[in-house]
């Protein structure tokens, strides 16, 4: 997967998927909106339709997506929200995936 904005800073034009994360992450917390913090929010391509995040058993498009990754903080704990093609945004929770066939990062 490869980012359009390696400083890793916030990409403006990512501001409506960086509202939709937080309210996704503030209801799975139950916790106030402003309690999240962006740390960071890129374009990516990511390097199949599982969009880095892929879920055991199945079986996705070997092409390119152009997408966004987000991540947040609540009290010193991460989460990653990653988006592609028409999806909105959705947490990639570490426990639900298998091992990643990329490296580096």
């Amino acid at each position: 997967m490869t980012s359009t904005n390696p400083t890793n800073e916030i990409d403006p034009g990512l501001q409506p998927y960086i509202d939709l994360a937080v309210a996704d992450l503030a209801a799975r917390l139950q916790r106030e909106p402003a309690s999240i913090t962006t740390q960071s929010a890129v374009l990516m391509v990511w390097p199949d339709a599982s969009l880095g995040c892929p879920m055991p058993g199945m079986q996705y498009a070997q092409v390119q997506t152009d997408g966004a990754k987000i991540v947040l903080e609540v009290d010193g704990a991460t989460y990653d929200y990653h988006a592609g093609g028409d999806t909105t945004p959705f947490w990639c929770d570490p426990k639900r995936t298998f091992g990643s066939t990329t490296t580096g990062g």
